[in-house]
């Protein structure tokens, strides 16, 4: 049976995009790859290889366009290769993503085929100015009732304090 993940879909201003582990991959990567990335293993089970940014410094770094990750690099591109496994065409030794242009992105990753390489960020949309204003107010009415509970909370002990006088 296989085990059920609940992501989180974000929605920044130009990209959607979902986070593992710290990771923000774009939406059209294919999910099940970055829940089960790909391991190389030898014929004695020794662990050798293990694909993608959660586990590849050099996916995380160098595949990565303003924040999102949108496919392997080539390092782990050749690991899957040789499981004959597709998971995007060869990216050239030292290449970053941030470079690729539309055609470039598109070749190498076909998932990502829909997508223009120019308007993948991770930015959220800006706070507009009612929504600051609401936000504010918001803020001022929890620090009066704040303010308000503080000050009750100290008579309450100041008159405890008095009646403990008293008694004694």
């Amino acid at each position: 049976m296989n085990p059920v993940y609940n992501v989180e879909i974000y929605e920044g201003i130009t990209t959607k995009y979902y986070v593992i582990d710290g990771i923000k991959f774009h939406i059209n990567f294919p999910i099940q790859w970055a829940l089960d990335p790909l391991t190389l293993e030898d014929e004695d089970d020794t662990y050798l290889y293990k694909t993608g940014p959660l586990d590849c410094l050099n996916c995380r770094i160098n595949m990565t366009v303003r924040g999102i990750f949108i496919g392997y690099c080539s390092n782990c591109l050749y690991v899957c290769e040789n499981a004959g496994i597709n998971r995007g065409n060869n990216v050239y030794q030292g290449v970053l993503a941030c470079l690729f242009d539309n055609d470039q992105m598109h070749e190498r990753y076909p998932y990502m085929a829909s997508c223009d390489i120019n308007k993948i960020s991770d930015r959220l949309p800006e706070i507009t100015e009612a929504e600051l204003k609401w936000f504010k107010k918001r803020e001022a009415k929890r620090l009066r009732r704040k303010l308000y509970l503080k000050k009750r909370n100290n008579k309450k002990r100041e008159a405890k304090k008095l009646a403990l006088k008293t008694n004694s």
